[in-house]
């Protein structure tokens, strides 16, 4: 698992794929799993970026 630091916190993301940045952001209560249907329709063609 990838993590950055971002106010003293660690932030967990992933990278999925090649090609040019696609990042996908979810609501406050929801969690990038909410992303996994649909991942499969992007990551060929982009770097699919989840973030939690």
């Amino acid at each position: 698992m990838a993590y950055f630091n971002y106010n003293n916190k660690q932030c967990y993301y992933n990278e999925i794929g090649d090609g040019t940045p696609l990042l996908f952001l979810h609501g406050n209560t929801a969690s990038s799993k909410m992303f996994e249907d649909i991942i499969d329709f992007y990551k060929d063609e982009y770097k699919v970026i989840l973030i939690d």
